[in-house]
Protein backbone atom coordinates (compact mmCIF):
# COMPACT_ATOMS: atom_id res chain seq x y z
CA UNK A 1 0.00 0.00 0.00
CA UNK A 2 1.04 3.57 -0.49
CA UNK A 3 1.06 5.67 2.66
CA UNK A 4 1.03 9.46 2.58
CA UNK A 5 1.31 11.46 5.77
CA UNK A 6 0.34 8.41 7.85
CA UNK A 7 -2.85 7.66 5.86
CA UNK A 8 -3.49 4.79 3.45
CA UNK A 9 -3.62 6.27 -0.04
CA UNK A 10 -6.54 4.32 -1.48
CA UNK A 11 -8.22 5.01 -4.84
CA UNK A 12 -9.12 8.68 -5.10
CA UNK A 13 -6.62 9.83 -2.46
CA UNK A 14 -5.05 13.12 -3.49
CA UNK A 15 -1.49 14.27 -2.90
CA UNK A 16 -0.14 17.73 -3.46
CA UNK A 17 3.04 18.42 -5.38
CA UNK A 18 4.63 19.25 -2.04
CA UNK A 19 3.66 15.81 -0.65
CA UNK A 20 5.43 14.07 -3.53
CA UNK A 21 8.60 16.18 -3.44
CA UNK A 22 8.96 16.24 0.37
CA UNK A 23 9.08 12.44 0.87
CA UNK A 24 5.65 12.27 2.53
CA UNK A 25 4.68 9.32 0.31
CA UNK A 26 6.07 5.79 0.78
CA UNK A 27 5.25 2.16 -0.07
CA UNK A 28 4.53 -0.22 2.82
CA UNK A 29 4.31 -3.99 2.26
CA UNK A 30 1.44 -5.78 4.05
CA UNK A 31 3.67 -8.63 5.29
CA UNK A 32 2.06 -11.32 3.12
CA UNK A 33 4.07 -13.97 1.26
CA UNK A 34 3.87 -12.13 -2.07
CA UNK A 35 7.01 -11.25 -3.96
CA UNK A 36 5.53 -8.45 -6.08
CA UNK A 37 2.96 -5.68 -5.93
CA UNK A 38 1.90 -2.67 -8.02
CA UNK A 39 0.09 0.63 -7.75
CA UNK A 40 -0.94 3.42 -10.13
CA UNK A 41 -0.52 7.17 -9.85
CA UNK A 42 -2.33 9.74 -11.99
CA UNK A 43 -1.19 13.34 -12.33
CA UNK A 44 -3.87 16.02 -12.66
CA UNK A 45 -3.16 19.62 -13.59
CA UNK A 46 -5.44 22.07 -11.75
CA UNK A 47 -6.08 25.80 -11.97
CA UNK A 48 -5.80 28.15 -9.00
CA UNK A 49 -9.59 27.70 -8.64
CA UNK A 50 -8.96 23.93 -8.23
CA UNK A 51 -10.54 23.03 -11.59
CA UNK A 52 -9.03 20.02 -13.37
CA UNK A 53 -7.35 21.17 -16.59
CA UNK A 54 -6.02 17.78 -17.74
CA UNK A 55 -5.19 14.26 -16.66
CA UNK A 56 -1.58 14.50 -17.74
CA UNK A 57 0.14 11.21 -16.93
CA UNK A 58 -0.78 7.81 -15.54
CA UNK A 59 2.18 5.98 -14.00
CA UNK A 60 2.17 2.27 -13.15
CA UNK A 61 4.70 1.40 -10.43
CA UNK A 62 5.73 -2.26 -10.07
CA UNK A 63 7.28 -3.28 -6.74
CA UNK A 64 9.51 -6.32 -6.19
CA UNK A 65 9.54 -7.51 -2.57
CA UNK A 66 12.74 -9.03 -1.24
CA UNK A 67 12.08 -11.25 1.82
CA UNK A 68 14.30 -10.43 4.80
CA UNK A 69 14.67 -12.73 7.79
CA UNK A 70 11.81 -14.95 6.60
CA UNK A 71 11.64 -18.38 8.18
CA UNK A 72 11.98 -21.02 5.43
CA UNK A 73 8.93 -23.21 4.78
CA UNK A 74 9.30 -26.66 6.31
CA UNK A 75 7.07 -29.72 6.43
CA UNK A 76 6.00 -30.12 10.08
CA UNK A 77 4.55 -33.63 9.77
CA UNK A 78 6.98 -36.53 9.34
CA UNK A 79 4.44 -38.81 7.63
CA UNK A 80 1.74 -36.69 5.99
CA UNK A 81 -1.37 -38.46 4.74
CA UNK A 82 -4.75 -37.57 3.32
CA UNK A 83 -7.88 -39.66 3.91
CA UNK A 84 -10.62 -39.48 1.28
CA UNK A 85 -13.95 -39.45 3.13
CA UNK A 86 -16.34 -39.19 0.19
CA UNK A 87 -16.13 -39.40 -3.59
CA UNK A 88 -18.79 -37.57 -5.61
Amino acid sequence: MVVAGGHNATAGYQLSGRDVTSDVMMYVHDGSDTSEDAFRLALQLRTAANEIVALDHVIDVNVTIQPINDEPFTLKTDSPQLDVLQVA
